[in-house]
């Protein structure tokens, strides 16, 4: 299987779940009068979709530039890492701000499951760029896998898990 076509395909399904995600925040009216919960879940599913679709670039960028082979599997790896520590703290940050009966709705186990995932991906992630752990574009591709699902898990948990209006805030 070629990578290069993977990675295209990946971008492709990127380009769609933003797209998806923005007629959905399209929809939800004006952003003042989202609740905090849906502005936190609407930051992930754009957020971690935009990731998921600039990192599937990046290989080509840096074959472009002229990195050669195994580091730029390496170089990738380690901008996932980084972007994934990042993602997790911001969303973290989110996510403890919520109110009570916001963080109720999103199913806490749920939620701390997957931090538990995110975290052995970026452990991964760390550990291929640092040439511990091989096949080096199998563990990149892994994260971005990791990254799609969860966009795809976000988009849903955006359409059919919203809670009633008493819970706005």
């Amino acid at each position: 299987m070629d990578i290069g076509s993977a990675l295209l395909a990946l971008a492709q399904v990127a380009v769609g779940l933003i797209g998806f995600s923005s007629v959905l925040v399209a929809l939800s009216g004006e952003p003042s009068k989202w609740s905090a919960l849906d502005s936190f879940r609407i930051k992930g599913m754009l957020g971690n979709s935009i990731a998921l679709l600039l990192l599937s670039l990046v290989p080509f960028l840096l074959a472009f530039l002229g990195v050669a082979g195994l580091l730029v599997w390496r170089c990738s790896a380690g901008l996932v890492a980084v972007l994934l520590a990042i993602g997790m703290i911001a969303n973290l940050r989110g996510y403890l701000r919520l109110s009570e009966s916001h963080r109720a709705a999103t199913r806490p186990a749920f939620v701390w499951s997957i931090y538990l995932i995110a975290a052995l991906v970026l452990i991964a992630e760390s550990a291929t760029a640092l040439g511990f752990l091989e096949p080096a574009e199998g563990i990149y591709f892994l994260g971005l896998y990791f990254m799609l699902v969860l966009s795809a898990y976000l988009v849903v948990r955006f359409l059919f898990a919203r809670p009633l209006r008493t819970y706005r805030e």
